[in-house]
């Protein structure tokens, strides 16, 4: 048979393990409010550097995005896109299966809107 021993400590002084808990907790209370000092890189440790095309990806703004993302960033639902898309009130691109709204589409919408009689379905006769 073997002992084990566990010492828990926070900031140099010994506590019980309701302590230890709650100054987790407080930690990670910390780090969800985005305390700057939690995220600093200890002296001595580099950070690694990120793939060059991930960062080129970075730099270079879409020219058009999918739906969902352009739902998003309208902040509207992907169908209600969808039905504009369908109805002609905003002009898609279409890349294989793939829809893209362009970014100048999205321009414009937030600065004019999408017209009322634009999405009204037309009559099928």
């Amino acid at each position: 048979m073997f002992n084990v021993e566990v010492r828990l400590t926070v900031g140099g002084r010994q506590v019980n393990v309701d302590g230890f808990v709650e100054a987790l907790l407080a930690e990670i209370r910390k780090a969800a409010r985005g305390d700057p000092s939690l995220g600093e890189a200890r002296p001595g440790m580099t950070q690694r550097p990120a793939h060059p095309e991930v960062e080129e990806r970075k730099r270079i703004a879409p020219l058009a995005v999918g739906i969902n993302e352009a739902a998003k960033m309208l902040g509207i639902s992907p169908w209600t896109l969808r039905l504009y898309v369908g109805r002609g009130a905003l002009r898609a691109t279409h890349v294989g299966r793939r829809v893209l709204i362009p970014m100048e589409v999205l321009e414009k919408v937030t600065l004019e809107g999408v017209k009322r009689k634009e999405c009204v379905k037309k009559p099928l006769l």
